[in-house]
């Protein structure tokens, strides 16, 4: 079981110039492993498959073995087209080195648990958001061939249960094998078993199949056909299993970072397992409001400072502001409630941490027919009747619950802000004849009234 969805918040007020009640909330995401993701009756079922598979499909295996050269795997995830973010994911946990009680990864530390022979690499910050609209794609790491793959079970486990995971298990030039395991339901490649597949090739996307807590990735290296030859690709002193990495270019340890900096109109809804999250970012805002401004870490780390600023059109600072983390993080959301500026023009948040710069522009009093960004992901909204008299019902998703909608008049003035109360919301817009647009999460449109 993948148990790292832990979350603790934290309340601490800052002073900031040309702030707004300044209040900083702390989303911190750290792991609690305790329990094994893939149960040895799991393995085992596994192992049983691909050698029923070898003989079902005819597939044929490496000649040569130990001469065989030693395949180099790239990293097997990567951005869906239209993922605009710095970053999407956090490693809550590689192989236990340690063959007693206690636990160790390969760089003697202690990222990992009891018992665990894979990488886990989750996603963030919005995990089920992400895994809802395929955000992040599972890819082959090598050339290879598909010795096995399970695509159709429940996939928004939030526990140990004992479940098999959608997976699909690839075998390589030099015999050895890598799982890729807690995929999506029905996410999974079309081609089938005995297929061959390039490195870089899709595979399916992430989520929380089988025993897991939440949406990631458990990569698996096995140097044959048994469980029990699993390997760590990862090189590193406390690593007893192999001397030399296995990565084509292996990643640092920690790579402190700020993976993503928005805009919100509103705190983001982040609900319980197996709750989708409600970013509330938006790109379009009132002159002289107030906004949230969010960094979401990875790799957090004590003593490090970000700096952040409120860059105007012509490149100079609005408004500048830093925090220093107190503490050593997996994964860490934080925002600040900062003024906006009273110009209209386009306008980039920019953060500094670790001397990795991340960006994310927005506009003030800008029209939502030039100025709302394209959004990625499920249009899963509907309003009607449209024209109407201002007497509007608008059908959304369970996940879209407590976003705003916001309306627009011709010229991008904000006329109306309401919030999405069920699944089924009226709206009653007293508002003169026209022509007008919407904008609730995902979803854009035009309303045309007529009374």
């Amino acid at each position: 079981m993948k148990n790292f969805l832990l979350a603790a918040t934290l309340f601490l007020v800052i002073i900031a110039p040309l702030t707004s009640k300044a209040q900083e909330v702390e989303d911190i995401q750290n792991g609690n492993n305790t329990s094994l993701c893939i149960s040895n009756e799991e393995y085992n079922a596994i192992e049983k498959r691909q050698a029923e598979n070898i003989i079902k499909y005819n597939i044929k295996l490496p000649l040569n073995k130990t001469t065989a050269t030693q395949v180099t795997y790239n990293w097997p995830l990567r951005a869906a087209k239209g993922f605009k973010d710095s970053g999407f994911y956090a490693i809550y946990a590689y192989v236990d080195q340690d063959a007693t009680s206690g636990i160790k990864d390969w760089n003697c530390g202690t990222n990992t648990y009891n018992g665990h022979k894979g990488t886990d690499i989750g996603l963030f910050p919005y995990r089920f958001y992400m895994m809802d609209n395929k955000q992040v794609e599972i890819i082959a790491a090598a050339d290879g061939i598909i010795m096995d793959k399970i695509d159709s079970l429940f996939d928004k486990n939030c526990a140990a249960n004992g479940l098999t995971a959608n997976y699909v298990m690839l075998m390589h030039s030099d015999s050895s094998r890598t799982l890729y395991a807690h995929m999506k339901k029905y996410s999974l490649t079309t081609k089938k078993i005995g297929d061959k597949v390039k490195q870089g090739e899709f595979l399916g996307t992430v989520g929380s199949s089988g025993s897991s807590t939440g949406p990631h990735l458990h990569f698996e290296v096995w140097k044959g056909d048994k469980q029990s030859t699993y390997n760590d690709p990862w090189a590193g002193s406390c690593n007893k299993i192999n001397a030399t990495t296995w990565w084509a270019k292996q990643k640092s340890y920690t790579e402190p970072a700020i993976i993503v900096a928005s805009v919100h109109t509103a705190a983001p809804v982040v609900p319980a397992c197996p709750g989708t999250e409600t970013p509330n970012e938006d790109s379009c805002f009132k002159a002289g409001g107030t906004a949230l401004f969010q960094i979401a870490y990875r790799n957090e780390t004590k003593g490090l400072t970000a700096n952040m600023r409120i860059v105007n059109p012509d490149g100079s600072t609005f408004n500048s502001w830093t925090r220093t983390s107190a503490a050593d993080n997996k994964s860490i959301r934080t925002y600040v409630s900062n003024t906006l500026p009273s110009k209209a023009g386009t306008y980039t948040f920019e953060a500094k941490y670790n001397g990795i710069t991340t960006n994310k522009k927005f506009k003030i009093n800008c029209s939502p027919t030039t100025g709302i960004e394209s959004y990625q992901g499920n249009l899963d909204f509907r309003i009607y009747p449209n024209p109407s008299n201002g007497n509007l019902t608008i059908n959304s998703n369970p996940h879209c619950i407590g976003q705003r909608i916001i309306i627009y008049n011709s010229v991008g003035e904000i006329v109306s802000e309401n919030s999405l109360t069920n699944e089924t919301t009226s709206l009653n817009l007293q508002l003169p004849n026209g022509l007008y647009f919407y904008k609730s999460g995902e979803s854009i449109g035009k309303i045309l009234i007529q009374n």
